[in-house]
């Protein structure tokens, strides 16, 4: 199979960002020429773009996963999306607001559970799901006060 039409179908399963496609073409035994020349064509096409890509990875893992900002920022810097394209994308596609109603899912959820969490374990479990400290201590205050 060639590469571009095995970049075809790994784009027709899900998105990509550039360099984790690359990556992915190179588990597969094509040569970096071949790449280059495949991701040279889905660029111009259109297929390929790094901030569509961190969009929709920023909207799944917000909506899905509920995490943080700070924690979806650094998965997107290890799949090796550039920091001017995630913020552009986060400043766009993950509000204040839509975090703190994040946030207040996640408080609500946890207390609803069998366990007791005390206000340090909420703190540490939403800092750990990549919420700025000023969400979670927003969000935590009004949650004791209601």
């Amino acid at each position: 199979m060639k590469c571009l039409d095995k970049a075809a179908v790994l784009l027709g399963r899900r998105i990509y960002g550039a360099e984790e496609l690359k990556k992915k073409l190179k588990t597969y035994g094509y040569h970096d020429e071949e790449i280059g020349i495949t991701m040279a064509l889905l660029l111009e096409k259109g297929y390929m773009d790094d901030l569509e890509f961190a969009k929709a990875y920023i909207r799944d893992q917000a909506t899905f996963q509920r995490k943080g900002p700070e924690l979806i920022t650094l998965e997107l810097k290890r799949k090796e999306v550039e920091s001017s394209l995630i913020q552009s994308a986060l400043e766009t596609e993950y509000t204040a607001l839509m975090q703190e109603e994040n946030a207040r899912y996640l408080l609500k959820k946890w207390k609803q559970s069998s366990r007791q969490y005390d206000m340090e374990s909420l703190t540490r479990k939403l800092l750990r799901k990549g919420y700025s400290y000023q969400i979670v201590k927003t969000c935590l205050g009004n949650f004791y006060e209601s």
